[in-house]
Protein backbone atom coordinates (compact mmCIF):
# COMPACT_ATOMS: atom_id res chain seq x y z
CA UNK A 1 0.00 0.00 0.00
CA UNK A 2 1.24 3.49 -0.82
CA UNK A 3 1.67 5.77 2.18
CA UNK A 4 2.11 8.96 0.15
CA UNK A 5 2.32 10.24 -3.39
CA UNK A 6 4.65 12.92 -4.72
CA UNK A 7 3.69 14.94 -7.79
CA UNK A 8 5.95 17.68 -9.15
CA UNK A 9 4.53 20.52 -11.21
CA UNK A 10 5.48 24.05 -12.22
CA UNK A 11 4.51 26.69 -9.67
CA UNK A 12 1.50 28.68 -10.84
CA UNK A 13 0.09 25.84 -12.95
CA UNK A 14 -2.61 23.37 -11.94
CA UNK A 15 -1.37 20.01 -10.62
CA UNK A 16 -2.25 16.57 -12.00
CA UNK A 17 -2.55 17.55 -15.63
CA UNK A 18 -1.98 14.85 -18.23
CA UNK A 19 -0.30 14.93 -21.62
CA UNK A 20 -2.90 12.41 -22.73
CA UNK A 21 -5.65 15.02 -22.52
CA UNK A 22 -3.88 17.42 -24.89
CA UNK A 23 -4.03 17.40 -28.68
CA UNK A 24 -0.81 15.94 -30.13
CA UNK A 25 0.61 19.27 -31.30
CA UNK A 26 0.12 20.86 -27.86
CA UNK A 27 1.60 17.84 -26.07
CA UNK A 28 4.68 17.90 -28.32
CA UNK A 29 5.14 21.64 -27.79
CA UNK A 30 4.89 21.23 -24.02
CA UNK A 31 7.34 18.30 -23.95
CA UNK A 32 9.88 20.26 -26.00
CA UNK A 33 9.64 23.12 -23.49
CA UNK A 34 9.94 20.74 -20.52
CA UNK A 35 13.00 19.08 -22.05
CA UNK A 36 14.75 22.42 -22.36
CA UNK A 37 13.69 23.88 -19.01
CA UNK A 38 13.76 21.11 -16.40
CA UNK A 39 16.08 18.55 -14.89
CA UNK A 40 13.49 15.79 -15.27
CA UNK A 41 12.88 16.73 -18.91
CA UNK A 42 15.36 14.16 -20.25
CA UNK A 43 12.48 11.74 -20.85
CA UNK A 44 11.12 14.28 -23.35
CA UNK A 45 14.28 14.30 -25.46
CA UNK A 46 12.31 12.48 -28.17
CA UNK A 47 8.74 13.67 -27.45
CA UNK A 48 7.06 11.73 -30.25
CA UNK A 49 8.63 8.47 -29.06
CA UNK A 50 7.60 9.28 -25.48
CA UNK A 51 3.98 9.86 -26.51
CA UNK A 52 3.83 6.60 -28.43
CA UNK A 53 5.19 4.65 -25.44
CA UNK A 54 2.50 5.94 -23.07
CA UNK A 55 -0.29 3.52 -22.15
CA UNK A 56 -3.52 4.21 -23.98
CA UNK A 57 -1.86 5.82 -26.99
Amino acid sequence: MVDYLTHYYVKGTPPFRSLSTLPDDEALKLMRALYAETLFGERFKDPLHYLHQRPGW
